[in-house]
């Protein structure tokens, strides 16, 4: 009881010592989708969402979004959780919300003078604002007996017992750790520390009205106007000394030294003190107020003070004094760093050096040998000083002369310059982190290009770039920025530094952060992981079965994420390789026929734990890929072939056989007539043939010898006859030989020479009808030629083009005029047997140019 008067004393009795301004991680208002700027409640539900309470309704906030719960759209006056449930009294109902699928259920109240509700371990306790109506309801929303005696004027609230009745003026109040308590007050967000009995007021003039310490104890401070604050545990649990110009801006900071426990840091507005607040100004920030300060060092008894554009400062028992300033180069007068060395000090500015004494008085001043070789940083080595310049790291003698020069392709411009683990490593603002091996530069692929700042702490490698920090442990990079409690947005030059007491000072602008990196590296509680389809969760315990028609899955993967996004990665594998996945994202997977299994897992980047969800999937098998269905499938297929191979061999037997009963019918037809005509008319026409010349030979009849000539000539045909029709095929050789005859025998009866020219090409067979009608074109044209052309000479040519046999008649005669001129029965037979064997038959002939048949046949 003496505690809670205690505090209950100490939070009426605020005595404010020094002002430290908390820096808000998260601030959700109207712009951002806040329903309203007046938070009335806040819980953490069991998934780790903040539920936010107002006078509008109900949203919840899981680190990228806030949803709203439609179904909730009147003043919250209380929210609680229990289990993986989430309650909400509103001014008429009581709602239970089920966090995994989010349904809602609900019991409306019966009064609706309404002043709170108490969960305590049997159920919900919900009193009036009179005191004197209570109702208890268990978790299932059953109305249940008060067995304990509630209705008196005081509340637990976690494990702090206070009275309400007599300090209305707290609407809220949470002790934070051992040490600290916070207050939500009307005059704003009181922070209370026993250790050194002293109280701040953050948030000042702003109506606080509720507060929630969450899983990873980043504190929620909701407003009556304002909206709601997330205060990461980094800002509460670190020190954030805020400094800013005489107009109120961010004052931008830069290098930073410390002396006898005290840490100064060279700022736009002069050198300032940093972990006394609340302290009078030491003499050097009353000295050097409102100079642009670039780099500081302080030696036993003096500070050197190097500025932006007026050269360098001696500060030494209260008086100030410039010692240095280059009236011929202005750049000399930028004082980039100022280093120890053994018999005095070294002062870097942008153009060259200044050599200083151990008093702290220039010996000599040099500019660098190349035009606008800016040096970034310098640090002392065994053989000298390595340097980070504008072109390059650089390797300087003890009389700062370059030795060597290492360069990369990807990489120009250096910064800074840190040993860790025993190497020397460089911060370069084109490609990010380099190392050096055998005055080599090799880089290290990291999450920030463009790096300003390295320094060694607690056996990590910390650096900033503009906009975030980064450590390094020699494996992996971990960023930390806003959203991991970081409360300084822009960093700059030579901004780290690693105080005596093992505490990391970064400034940047608007102010210096001190941080103890065992505390911000401290592994925080994992995620939960989600995994839903549609609003529906999976069930990593169980077999989801699945139709064989569907093939492909869709899975919400969720995880609220309050803070430190940049220390968690969402992964799942697949063909045992994991890939990265965004929070919130909708994942397809294809899913194959069976049982089948998806590994998804959140894994914190710092610690390395992990936590791993597998879903179980069952797709069933259609018919046609089960086994049984296989088998009979190929006994039919087996089946049809084998029954197709007898059917065409049966049908191709069938058909060879109805071939060869033809051709033995044909064969045995030709025999006949051949016969027929060999014996009959063959021997009639020899006995005529034989009768006529006797005639001849006793009486000399022009008559006679004109039948004598005919008989002969019929005798002939009837033998070419029986020579095509007396067997099967007859080669196209064959017919060139009988041709080749008939020109012969002609040549001998005529006067008119013929030419009778082949080339050699491949043989090929010929049918009965294409051999005779052939043949007879051939006979024909010659005839004609030798009847009625007047020729000299006749030609015969045979050639092959194109695969096609052309045959040419040409005679060089008188010729006649096609388009007057009335066929005769010889060509139009010609034709005809030219179309029967499928060729082509051309007549082309002139008046006094002689006539040329053209057969081309395939």
């Amino acid at each position: 009881m003496k505690l809670r008067l205690f505090i209950i004393f100490s939070l009426l009795t605020i005595t404010t010592f020094g002002q430290r301004d908390l820096k808000s991680s998260v601030h959700l208002t109207i712009e951002t989708g806040l329903n309203t700027s007046t938070v009335k409640a806040l819980t953490q539900g069991a998934l780790g969402q903040i539920w936010i309470g107002t006078q509008t309704g109900l949203q919840r906030w899981d680190g990228r979004s806030l949803q709203a719960i439609d179904e909730i759209d009147e003043l919250v006056i209380s929210l609680g959780s229990q289990s993986k449930s989430v309650y909400c009294l509103t001014v008429k109902s009581l709602y239970r919300i089920n966090t995994l699928d989010n349904e809602v259920s609900f019991v409306p109240m019966k009064t609706s003078d309404l002043r709170e509700c108490v969960f305590v371990e049997n159920g919900i306790l919900i009193i009036s604002r009179d005191r004197n109506d209570t109702i208890m309801y268990d978790y299932s929303l059953n109305v249940r007996s008060v067995e304990d005696d509630y209705s008196t004027a005081s509340l637990y609230v976690k494990d702090v017992h206070y009275d309400l009745s007599s300090n209305t003026f707290l609407n809220d109040y949470l002790q934070y750790n051992e040490d600290i308590i916070f207050g939500a007050a009307q005059e704003g967000l009181i922070e209370y520390s026993q250790s050194n009995d002293a109280s701040i007021i953050h948030l000042e003039e702003m109506r606080i009205e509720c507060l929630l310490k969450d899983f990873n104890n980043n504190l929620w401070v909701g407003t009556a106007e304002k909206g709601l604050f997330m205060f990461h545990r980094n800002v509460i649990e670190q020190e954030y000394y805020e400094i800013l110009a005489n107009d109120g801006s961010p004052a931008i900071c830069w290098g930073i030294t410390e002396v006898r426990d005290q840490v100064f840091v060279a700022t736009s507005e002069g050198v300032k003190r940093v972990d006394t607040m609340g302290m009078n100004s030491s003499p050097i920030e009353i000295a050097t107020e409102g100079m642009f300060c670039f780099s500081i060092h302080i030696a036993k008894n003096f500070f050197l003070v190097g500025t932006a554009t007026d050269g360098l400062y001696r500060f030494e028992n209260g008086r100030l004094s410039q010692i240095y300033f280059n009236t011929e180069r202005p750049l000399d007068n930028t004082i980039v760093q100022i280093f120890k060395r053994k018999n005095g000090f070294y002062v870097l500015t942008k153009i060259g050096f200044i050599e200083l004494n151990e008093l702290g008085f220039v010996l000599k001043s040099e500019k660098f040998p190349v035009y606008k070789e800016y040096i970034m940083d310098m640090q002392s080595i065994e053989s000298g000083y390595l340097a980070a310049t504008i072109n390059g790291v650089k390797y300087y003698t003890v009389d700062m002369e370059v030795e060597t020069k290492l360069s990369d392709s990807s990489a120009v411009l250096f910064s800074a310059i840190s040993k860790y683990q025993g190497i020397n490593w460089v911060a370069s603002m084109d490609n990010g982190l380099f190392y050096i091996k055998n005055k080599t530069l090799h880089h290290v692929e990291g999450p920030n290009s463009q790096l300003i700042t390295l320094s060694t702490y607690n056996d990590r490698l910390w650096m900033s770039s503009f906009s975030n920090v980064a450590v390094y442990d020699g494996e992996k990079f971990q960023v930390f920025d806003r959203r991991n409690g970081f409360p300084i947005q822009e960093y700059n030059q030579l901004g780290l530094h690693v105080s005596k007491n093992k505490h990391l000072l970064i400034a940047g602008v608007g102010g210096v952060f001190r941080i103890n990196s065992s505390e911000v590296l401290k592994a925080q509680s994992l995620p939960r992981l989600v995994l839903r389809n549609k609003n529906k969760p999976y069930s990593t315990k169980k077999i989801t079965t699945l139709q064989h028609l569907q093939s492909t899955i869709l899975i919400s993967v969720d995880a609220a994420i309050l803070s430190d996004q940049n220390s968690y990665i969402i992964e799942y594998k697949l063909n045992e390789k994991w890939k990265a996945i965004e929070n919130h994202s909708i994942f397809s997977s294809k899913i194959d026929y069976g049982e089948s299994k998806l590994v998804f897992r959140i894994r914190n980047l710092i610690s390395g734990e992990e936590e791993v969800s597998e879903l179980h999937f069952n797709r069933e098998v259609p018919y046609w890929m089960q086994s049984w269905f296989i088998v009979l499938w190929v006994l039919v297929l087996f089946a049809a072939i084998v029954g197709m191979f007898f059917f065409v061999k049966f049908f191709r037997t069938r058909k060879l056989h109805r071939q060869e009963v033809e051709q033995g019918k044909i064969m045995k037809e030709r025999l006949r007539i051949s016969r027929e005509l060999h014996d009959n008319i063959g021997a009639r026409l020899s006995h005529i043939i034989s009768s006529i010349d006797i005639e001849l030979h006793q009486k000399n009849n022009n008559q006679l010898e004109t039948i004598n000539s005919f008989a002969r000539e019929t005798m002939g045909q009837l033998r070419e006859t029986i020579w095509a029709v007396s067997d099967n095929t007859i080669f196209f050789s064959e017919l060139l030989l009988r041709v080749e005859q008939y020109i012969f025998q002609s040549n001998k009866l005529s006067d008119i020479k013929i030419v009778f020219r082949k080339m050699n090409f491949a043989d090929f067979e010929l049918n009965a009808t294409q051999t005779i009608n052939v043949f007879r074109i051939i006979q024909e044209s010659i005839n004609n030629s030798l009847k009625y052309s007047q020729a000299k000479t006749i030609e015969c040519s045979i050639h092959e083009e194109s695969k096609f046999i052309i045959i040419l008649i040409a005679d060089d005669g008188i010729g006649f005029d096609l388009a007057n001129s009335e066929f005769g029965n010889g060509i139009n037979n010609m034709r005809s047997r030219a179309l029967e064997i499928e060729a082509k038959l051309d007549v082309i002939s002139s008046p006094n140019d002689g006539t040329t048949v053209k057969l081309v046949f395939n």
